[in-house]
């Protein structure tokens, strides 16, 4: 027997390789339509020929060695079996070639393409003929005519998949990546089926599915369990249950939500989410009760990744989980988000100074319960043990604690459980917060009406006297915004009027003052609702006899009494009653301002730049934060001194951006971007002192913050100044100081995505930059921002990524591979967010 050997053969590893690629394109290629051919076998049989001479053997599908030691003895060939001969002879190829390629070895695009045709001729004519009907997906759902040679013979597939296996041993080689795309669905199904078959196949079934990167084996399950009338249902069993073991691994979950989002159509997205959050919860609960404590971690990471899809579909689980057993998952995910709120804020003055370690931990959680509110169908009222902790916190930054961005989405928070939720506690902790910060929350008008509905809720059950009272400033408080009264005073509800016949027979004065105001509301608005109101007239009546109110009351009871009396007929003092709903209002502005006035005569540009001034040299934060919003808000308008004083306030934004206070550095920042906006030419300025030394760490950070706030602002104008904006962050990139790297590399992305193809020029280096911190900077936190640079560089070629990228693509798919198996969770996602993007180009390498 003949022995394929390059050895033997006297050749170079490459001229060596080169041959044998050269044989494989013969065996591949398209058959010549000027030749006619009486059948398939006819030409599969001229094509191993070919690929014979090209080799010098006679008979190449014999000449397998490495195979008979590594797989077992070859089964004996039946001379008319054209299809297992030649699958024989393209294994006996790609095995020469496992044998030369050296780990790591880049193959040309050419090449590859060879390898993907071997591994779909393996599948259409090796593997798939010799799995049993209905097993797998059938070739005639994957390629428009598929050529078959059904046969049954389970040695040829055990023999068949040992090799492939064989051939896929090696991870860091193209082989075990084409094979792993082109025949992972053959692998499993016929795998499978020699497990059903011959029970010694368990074992190494089980082990191939270990070594596999999880979310490639979790996704390969999906697509063999699609609907397949054919489909044995021992076959469904045996997929199922390793789905399920798949599942309760450690970051089964995480590996399915990838799986999944790879898988499904994208046609209807809502229903995506919701199938996978289906999928994940099919354990039952009391017989996995280990799997579902692994569970909620996995969940907690997949709600703080930067993927909006895998935050939905976590919100998705949420909320299935919360039907499922509600106080399970309070414990697991609700608590250790709220967790954070449940430390003494000191006082609740709104002056709370934070850290930059808890101001992350604090933003992060309250993200995550508005995206659990807002996105799911779960109740606000599961927060109900943690409301007073999360209003604490409010009340403790609402003025100066934390950034303007926390205060922001915490009052954001609050409103929304305030629209949604019912549970009594929560609005008891509401109805006790500061008038102050109640009028701040009003101001949304779904947050003022639900407010009002509520609180006349809870007025009609509370026996308390000291709530009652409380209920009725805040009802009178409600009652003369315009969103209230539009959704209560124009139409009332019969709840409502009922309400009121039980106030206006109250003995409060409070109380009475609070239903007259109301009513007289509700009656100015239309005749239907006096109308409505007429059961009311006698109460009213009653109440002008009474010897308990005051006169001031009385006037107003009477003139109640005369619009119900005459349906509106007689309307009264009208002035009176104003002053009176003036009053119990408790409005700040006069009754004459609701009339239209002149606008004020502004006062002179020149005052109002120096107040500003003077403002931002002011000790006192919350004054010095204003001051630099007031300076920005002029140098975007325009504002004439301001242009004339550009160098100083060049100086006083980069004094600014030195404080330690959040909320003086970043209005400075916001200052300094927009100050180089309307002179660009200071951002070379800004720029050298980016990566000086001698400056601080916080404020060279700062100033590429505000470098990078410019070029987001210039958007298709930041072409001009690329080679400033890219050149500094390239520079910080090799900063001694690994937070200067990790934050350069982070802006230079961002730059990157907003760039797009305009950084063609720098494309190379960026690369290299990008490629070699990621791999080998000693820092995580630096291999972390080089691979978020790769993927936002990537987001922002777009489609054309590949084009663009040219030859250094393959090099790039190789880096965020490797990554991507990476023991680091974080760095394992960047690099599949890369390995995303770069997937999505027309011609994305494999």
């Amino acid at each position: 027997m003949d022995t394929l050997s390059l050895m033997d053969m006297k050749q170079e590893p490459a001229d060596g390789e080169n041959r044998l690629f050269a044989a494989l394109a013969v065996l591949l290629k398209a058959p010549d339509r000027k030749k006619s051919f009486k059948s398939v076998e006819d030409s599969l049989r001229i094509k191993i020929s070919e690929a014979n001479h090209t080799l010098g053997f006679e008979n190449l599908a014999q000449s397998v060695d490495p195979l008979i030691q590594q797989c077992g003895p070859l089964p004996e060939s039946n001379t008319s079996d054209t299809a297992w001969d030649f699958s024989c002879v393209t294994l006996s190829i790609l095995f020469e070639l496992k044998n030369i390629l050296k780990d790591g070895a880049l193959l040309s695009v050419q090449h590859k393409s060879h390898l993907r045709a071997a591994a779909q001729f393996l599948s259409a004519l090796g593997v798939s003929p010799l799995l049993q009907p209905g097993v797998g997906i059938p070739l005639e759902s994957r390629c428009n005519a598929p050529i078959t040679f059904p046969r049954n013979d389970t040695k040829k597939l055990s023999y068949l998949l040992r090799a492939i296996l064989c051939l896929m041993q090696n991870k860091n080689t193209d082989i075990y990546s084409v094979f792993t795309a082109n025949l992972m669905l053959d692998i499993l199904a016929g795998l499978f089926q020699l497990s059903h078959e011959d029970k010694s196949f368990k074992l190494e079934t089980s082990k191939f599915i270990r070594s596999t990167h999880p979310p490639t084996v979790m996704k390969y399950l999906l697509l063999l369990l699609k609907p397949n009338p054919k489909c044995p249902k021992w076959f469904l069993l045996t997929t199922t249950s390793y789905l399920n073991k798949c599942l309760m691994s450690p970051g089964g979950v995480i590996s399915t939500v990838r799986a999944l989002h790879d898988v499904q159509s994208e046609h209807d997205v809502l229903e995506k989410y919701a199938k996978t959050a289906r999928i994940i919860l099919q354990p039952d609960f009391a017989r996995n009760a280990e799997y579902y404590k692994k569970l909620c971690p996995q969940v907690l990471y997949l709600l703080n990744s930067s993927n909006e899809e895998y935050k939905k579909v976590a919100s998705e689980i949420v909320q299935g989980l919360h039907l499922k057993n509600a106080e399970f998952c309070h414990q697991g995910l609700f608590f250790p988000i709220c967790q954070v709120f449940e430390q003494d804020f000191g006082d609740l003055e709104g002056r709370l100074i934070l850290d930059q370690e808890q101001e992350i931990k604090i933003s992060s959680s309250v993200e995550l319960l508005i995206l659990l509110i807002s996105h799911s169908k779960i109740s606000p009222d599961v927060l109900s043990r943690h409301f007073n902790d999360i209003c604490a916190f409010y009340l403790a930054t609402r003025k100066t604690g934390g950034t303007p961005a926390l205060r922001c989405r915490t009052k954001d928070l609050l409103s929304q459980v305030i629209v949604q939720a019912e549970e009594a506690s929560i609005w008891h902790t509401i109805s006790t917060l500061p008038e102050d910060c109640l009028e701040s929350l009003s101001e949304d008008s779904a947050v003022a009406q639900a407010m009002f509905s509520n609180f006349l809720k809870r007025f009609s059950t509370v026996d308390d006297l000291q709530e009652k009272m409380l209920l009725v400033s805040l009802l009178s408080s409600l009652a003369g915004l315009p969103s209230v009264q539009d959704e209560f005073m124009k139409k009332p509800s019969d709840q409502l009027i009922n309400l009121l016949k039980v106030l206006l027979e109250g003995e409060s004065a409070e109380i009475l003052d609070l239903a007259l105001m109301l009513l007289l509301a509700i009656i100015s608005h239309s005749e239907d609702n006096l109308k409505k109101c007429q059961k009311l007239l006698p109460a009213v009546q009653k109440l002008r006899t009474s010897k308990h109110i005051s006169e001031e009351t009385k006037i107003l009871v009477e003139q109640t009494f005369a619009i119900i009396a005459t349906f509106g007929a007689v309307s009264g003092d009208v002035l009176l009653v104003e002053k009176k709903l003036k009053k119990m209002f408790k409005e700040k502005k006069k009754i004459e301002e609701i009339k239209p006035q002149k606008p004020q005569q502004a006062g002179p540009a020149k005052l109002s730049f120096k107040e500003s001034l003077e403002e931002a040299a002011d000790e006192e934060i919350p004054v010095k934060g204003h001051g630099y919003l007031s300076l920005t808000k002029l140098i975007r308008n325009k504002d004439q001194y301001s242009k004339e004083q550009a160098a100083e306030l060049f100086q006083l934004a980069v004094s600014g951006m030195e404080h330690d206070d959040s909320y003086v550095y970043l209005a400075a920042v916001g200052m300094m971007s927009a100050l180089i906006l309307e002179n660009l030419a200071l951002l070379p300025k800004l720029a050298e002192n980016y990566n000086k030394q001698e400056l601080s760490l916080p404020l060279r950070n700062r100033i590429g913050e505000a470098l990078l706030q410019v070029c987001k602002n210039l958007g298709e104008v930041a072409g001009s100044q690329r080679q400033i904006l890219l050149n500094v962050y390239l520079s910080g990139a090799k900063d001694a100081n690994p937070t200067h790297r990790a934050s350069s590399l982070s802006n230079l992305g961002e730059a990157c995505k907003v760039l797009g193809y305009r950084v063609s020029s720098d494309l190379q280096e960026i690369l290299l930059c990008a490629q070699g911190l990621s791999t080998s900077d000693p820092d995580m936190h630096v291999r972390r921002a080089a691979a978020l640079l790769l993927a936002l560089l990537l987001q922002g070629l777009g489609t054309q990524a590949v084009n663009t990228l040219g030859s250094s693509s393959l090099d790039v798919y190789r880096t965020m591979k490797e990554l991507a198996q990476s023991s680091d969770e974080t760095l394992r996602l960047q690099a599949q967010l890369a390995l995303e993007e770069l997937n999505r180009g027309p011609e994305a390498p494999k």
